[in-house]
């Protein structure tokens, strides 16, 4: 069980911290309104019928715990993970950024949801920048294993690392985006996932540690798409190959788990992009593929 805080109840914050407790963890809600707290209560409750109809959702509900809270340092001081999935307002990410870093443990880390903004202007306010950068569950959230990650120009590769295993012990994958747009599921691949997902608890009994882990196709046909809904074709030949040992498929234990494999990534798409990243980055980056600038 790990404290984490989710600072938004929207649509997709709803989603967050349903999932957040359906894996076991601590969950605390902000906001400063009571109002918009039972809304948000009352919302985690449908998304637990929803579960429930599924066939996804014990009878006894969430594993975890979820408190409401309307006082921002209570809801983030004990919190290890603050997930921040307010509407996409540039001024009120980095107010909140700067009050949460504030108010928070000074190894918390705190991510941002958001799908356009750049994250070293969200983060630019922070105290400990090197513990802020982007955490993205793709929707509808439950039933998809992928996340996407954004650092920031400061983002610790330590960080990085704490974020990869988190989202691992909930059966998740983090990736890199690829190029500069978000990846957005099409309600087919949403609805393949979903099917998927719901065989796979079921066949593992919901042991999601034994469920096999695949990662988003990161092959030059993503990344060179401009479009948001990528459609995710089965890769072949060398596009399958995994890029710590190249004997391996991509989804193989290796690839899924050295962070190696994904700065590789990472950089590839920066080379693409013709962007050159700060030095700092740049040198986690190769730092964690075994070079040294």
């Amino acid at each position: 069980m790990v404290k984490v805080t989710v600072i938004g109840g929207g649509c997709l914050g709803v989603k967050i911290i349903g999932e957040l407790a359906y894996h076991g963890h601590e969950v605390r809600v902000y906001d400063r309104s009571p109002e918009r707290l039972d809304y948000v209560r009352l919302r985690v409750q449908d998304e637990k019928a929803l579960l429930a109809e599924d066939g996804l959702l014990p009878s006894s509900g969430f594993v975890g715990d979820i408190f409401y809270v309307s006082r921002l340092e209570e809801a983030v001081r004990s919190s290890d993970f603050i997930f921040e999935a307010v509407p996409e307002d540039l001024a009120l990410k980095q107010d909140l950024f700067e009050w949460i870093s504030q108010c928070c443990k000074s190894d918390a880390v705190i991510a941002t949801n958001s799908m356009t903004l750049n994250i070293d202007l969200i983060a630019e306010r922070a105290s400990h920048k090197e513990r802020c950068l982007g955490v993205r569950y793709l929707y509808p959230v439950y039933c998809i294993p992928e996340v996407e990650i954004v650092p920031s120009s400061d983002t610790a590769l330590a960080t990085l690392e704490k974020v990869r295993l988190f989202l691992s012990r909930m059966g998740k994958v983090a990736f890199f985006r690829a190029g500069k747009d978000p990846l957005v599921l099409t309600a087919k691949q949403r609805e393949a996932k979903k099917a998927e997902f719901i065989k796979n608890m079921r066949e593992y009994k919901g042991n999601l540690q034994k469920i096999p882990q695949t990662i988003p196709n990161l092959s030059d046909k993503q990344i060179l798409s401009k479009g948001a809904d990528v459609e995710l074709d089965e890769p072949s030949g060398r596009e399958k190959d995994c890029v710590v040992c190249m004997d391996e498929e991509r989804n193989c234990e290796a690839h899924l788990f050295c962070l190696s494999s994904i700065s590789l990534v990472k950089i590839q798409v920066m080379i693409h992009d013709n962007y050159l990243p700060p030095p700092r980055m740049l040198i986690c980056l190769l730092s964690s593929c075994g070079l040294h600038p």
